[in-house]
């Protein structure tokens, strides 16, 4: 990992920040990459439109990388720790349209809670619990071992394959299909699943 890429623990513990200032409609797009170094057992991402990718790794600091898309004054990024609990958030600043790309590396174990309006999401190896929440978009998750996984997605598939038993695994579906890839030995009890307008599909590895 670069010795360049900037530590928020050496900043204060509270940031926001208004991309572009004033109230000019030129377009803004920048990449920012940051780390969190500081104790964190939860983590909680609010993001209005944009695609996010979060990928368990063997490290015990947090790595983000951000695109940002929007336009001069449209998009307020706020990233804040507390009480041992990591805020990402990004919103939409009146009418205007932004969005917010989103890389996040996890150490393990750690609990994740996100609120995506629009967009992609990829889960990879987490083993911590996770609760999701998708207006309309696509939800892939890899290799889990969370112990507990909770999804609310009103528009768009999900695919899921866990390297190991869960716990329980609730799905509340609007409209979309859901696959999932099972583990030999994980009893089906263990899903519960409301899916209004799709089709559920369970298959062993």
């Amino acid at each position: 990992m670069s010795t360049h890429i900037p530590s928020l623990s050496t900043l204060a513990m509270f940031a926001t920040v208004v991309i572009g200032g004033g109230s000019s409609c030129a377009p803004v797009e920048h990449d920012e990459v940051f780390v969190i170094d500081e104790p964190v057992e939860r983590v909680v991402i609010n993001v209005q439109s944009g695609d996010l990718v979060l990928v368990e790794t063997d490290t015990e600091e947090i790595y983000v990388e951000r695109r940002v898309r929007g336009w001069k004054g449209s998009l307020q990024l706020e990233t804040r720790t507390e009480d041992g609990v990591l805020t990402l958030d990004a919103s939409c600043l009146g009418p205007l349209s932004c969005r917010v790309d989103s890389r996040i590396e996890l150490p393990p174990g750690l609990e994740v809670s996100v609120v995506l309006g629009d967009g992609h999401v990829e889960l990879d190896g987490l083993s911590g619990v996770v609760d999701l929440s998708l207006r309309s978009g696509e939800v892939l998750g890899t290799d889990l071992r969370s112990p507990e996984l909770a999804l609310q997605v009103a528009s768009g598939p999900v695919t899921l394959s866990f390297a190991e038993a869960i716990d329980r695994l609730s799905l509340a579906m609007g409209s979309g299909d859901v696959s999932l890839e099972l583990p030999e030995g994980m009893d089906e009890s263990s899903v519960q699943a409301r899916i209004a307008r799709g089709e559920l599909l369970i298959r062993r590895r």
